[in-house]
């Protein structure tokens, strides 16, 4: 896919979270996406600021991973997490 088909899908997916998922940012958090290939499926996006240990953090993650892929049918892997996960967590090999 030519980058700026890939810009202007990036920039959907994060119009579309800060649209959908308003309660994010009113919650104090913020979205940052750290891949995005729709050529592979790939969409990883980390929930952060006020995410990070917060305790709705978990039910916030598996929403936003469903709506997305919902959403965006050319992710087949959407992956969302919070930068305390990130650091928790040790990767998952398959």
């Amino acid at each position: 896919m030519r980058d700026s088909t890939v810009t202007q899908l990036r920039d959907r997916v994060l119009s579309y979270l800060h649209t959908e998922l308003p309660q994010i940012k009113m919650h104090g958090g913020a979205v940052t996406l750290h891949e995005c290939d729709p050529d592979r499926g790939v969409l990883r996006i980390e929930l952060t600021e006020q995410c990070n240990g917060c305790g709705l953090a978990p039910m916030t993650i598996t929403a936003l991973e469903q709506r997305v892929q919902a959403e965006f049918p050319e992710f087949t892997d959407v992956v969302a997490t919070t930068a305390h996960q990130h650091t928790t967590q040790q990767p998952q090999h398959q």
